[in-house]
């Protein structure tokens, strides 16, 4: 084998261990940190967890709580489609959340893009997903509306696994 192939060898090993990597990693979740994300507004710092990458990683929540999430340096951003992870299926889960998105922290400014429904089930594929349409904002809205009928714990009623906003294509 020449000096030329023996390069050309290490060159597509190294690039085909990088798109595993890069792979293994998921998709890229504009809600987290590591995409310059923040929580503009949330009920305690411990919702970062959410969009942290672990999968089976969750918090307690309440009914009725949410979570506001700016983009990176507080620009519009473009997106298409929305992931909850559902590991395991429990009473505890998530039943149905509303997405929202506003151009401003003003809470009267946020529009509602639909109320939504997780079922709760175990797929191949923990995430289930929602497809939006092409929607650009600067702030993005999470909101409990329901489980499936879980007990109250000390720390809340239902539990929220990871979450992913994926960019538009």
């Amino acid at each position: 084998m020449g000096l030329g192939m023996r390069k050309l060898l290490v060159m597509l090993v190294t690039f085909g261990m990088f798109a595993q990597a890069a792979q293994a990693q998921g998709p890229v979740n504009l809600l987290s940190v590591a995409q310059g994300a923040r929580i503009a507004t949330a009920p305690n710092p411990i919702w970062e967890m959410i969009v942290a990458g672990g999968d089976r990683t969750f918090i307690w929540a309440w009914v009725g709580q949410e979570v506001v999430f700016a983009f990176k340096d507080d620009k519009p951003v473009t997106f298409r489609k929305f992931e909850i992870e559902i590991p395991y299926e429990q009473v505890q889960n998530i039943r149905e959340f509303e997405l929202l998105v506003s151009d401003s922290e003003d809470d009267a400014a946020f529009k509602s893009l639909g109320r939504f429904t997780a079922r709760n089930v175990v797929q191949e594929n923990l995430y289930q997903g929602f497809m939006l349409g092409k929607i650009t904002a600067k702030y993005f809205k999470f909101r409990v509306i329901s489980n499936y009928g879980g007990p109250t714990q000390v720390q809340g009623n239902t539990q929220i696994f990871q979450i992913r906003l994926l960019p538009a294509l």
